[in-house]
């Protein structure tokens, strides 16, 4: 009898060893939060785009509720926590990101890792204007001061001056209320050495992602989507800057091996705003089998400041500037966060795209509409059309959400994968 030699499927993604670190660096960081008030410290519930850095000079550890929501997919009772928030009157349409890390801070159903209830709630609103109401709820539940900094909208490249003071002033307000909740007045020596550490993980992540334009990418958006979070979470300090160097160290040797984040890479893509949480290990496994590498996501966009004295990469993370004056906020930093990403006209995000496409070699863009998101998702089709009428670019717009998988049908998004990925077959071929 002859036996069949079964072997092990061929992996198509090649992982990072980094991964490793990095979890152990995440570990830390949540033992520091769930350890945060036996050691004296005050914990923050912070939303996307606050300058943290100023929370780490008052000893007070930001806490993302976003991190739980991108968490809770992965392990499985999202639906659970979900029907509980809206059950509390949040309907179903609202921004599914804020439910379920409002359930997180609420409830904690499944992380079971120790959450700490935060002590303040801070919000800024440029990424996303429903902020201001998803840090007011948490005050409001838990009963914690609350501070609001409102960023307005960036219409187009300019920055009105009586803006720029609005936000200028709303800084002051900041450190004063900073200072009254923790009974310290901030130390501007130890602020500044925070912010030095900022601007060397800034800088590093900025190589990090120009290594990614790299023909293959060393490293994919899904797996910059988690190594990301030392970034988000720990911007400020050695630990940052550490893991930003192991993880560029790493990649710089991939390129040197010609080693890409995928084993066979054939087309380069983009992927519009937020993944989809709950299905990164489908997309990632679905296009890579198919040789489809998504190179990079419009979530962490660099944007060039071409008005501050030096020629500076600002990214979609705001963060104070190692120029920073303690007596006035400098024009160039707060232009920072009026001009990422989110907060710019459909006009401005379509020119930012243009300008990433020849850089990072685009074959296609995966548009996600996510369906709680609506000012973000509305101007989409219209972006689609621009982009393809204009740039002659392929765009798939796919339906679903970032962290509720009710609104996600996988069926139907691979039909229309198939049919995108054979269109730039198709045109490669022809």
């Amino acid at each position: 009898m002859i036996r069949q030699k079964i072997g092990k499927k061929k992996p198509h993604r090649n992982r990072l060893k980094s991964t490793i670190i990095l979890n152990e660096y995440i570990l830390e960081y949540y033992k520091a939060l769930a350890d945060a008030h036996r050691d004296g410290k005050l914990v923050a519930s912070v939303s996307l785009g606050f300058p943290h850095e100023i929370l780490y000079a008052f000893d007070i550890i930001p806490m993302y509720p976003q991190n739980y929501s991108a968490m809770y997919p992965t392990f499985g009772k999202t639906r659970e926590t979900l029907n509980k928030v809206e059950n509390k009157g949040w309907f179903s349409d609202i921004c599914s990101h804020h439910k379920l890390g409002f359930g997180a801070l609420l409830y904690d159903l499944q992380l079971k890792i120790g959450i700490p209830k935060p002590d303040i709630a801070i919000s800024s609103t440029s990424p996303c204007k429903s902020m201001a109401k998803f840090g007011e709820d948490i005050s409001k539940f838990l009963n914690i001061p609350y501070f609001l900094l409102d960023i307005p909208f960036a219409a187009d490249s300019t920055f009105p001056s009586h803006h720029i003071q609005y936000v200028i002033d709303q800084y002051k307000d900041m450190i004063a209320f900073l200072e009254k909740v923790t009974g310290k007045t901030l130390n501007y020596k130890r602020f500044q050495e925070i912010e030095k550490l900022s601007v060397q993980a800034l800088r590093l992540w900025r190589e990090i992602t120009d290594l990614s334009a790299t023909v293959p990418t060393p490293m994919d958006a899904f797996d910059a989507q988690v190594h990301m979070l030392p970034l988000m979470s720990l911007r400020g300090t050695t630990t940052a800057v550490e893991y930003s160097k192991i993880l560029r160290n790493e990649l710089v040797d991939r390129v040197k091996k010609g080693i890409g984040a995928i084993t066979a890479e054939k087309y380069r893509l983009l992927w519009e705003y937020m993944p989809i949480y709950s299905e990164m290990d489908f997309f990632s496994s679905f296009l890579a089998e198919r040789g489809a590498s998504v190179v990079t996501n419009t979530f962490f966009f660099p944007l060039l400041d071409k008005s501050a004295s030096e020629r500076h990469i600002t990214w979609n993370l705001p963060f104070f500037r190692k120029a920073y004056c303690h007596k006035i906020m400098l024009r160039a930093q707060v232009k920072d966060f009026m001009g990422i990403y989110p907060n710019t006209s459909l006009r401005q995000r379509v020119q930012t795209i243009k300008n990433t496409l020849e850089k990072f070699s685009i074959d296609g863009i995966l548009i996600h509409c996510n369906r709680t998101c609506r000012p973000q998702s509305l101007p989409q089709y219209e972006m689609k059309n621009i982009i393809e009428t204009e740039l002659g670019i392929p765009c798939l717009i796919i339906e679903g959400d970032s962290v509720d998988p009710r609104l996600f049908s996988k069926e139907q998004t691979v039909t229309r994968l198939e049919v995108f990925l054979e269109r730039l077959r198709s045109r490669k071929v022809g």
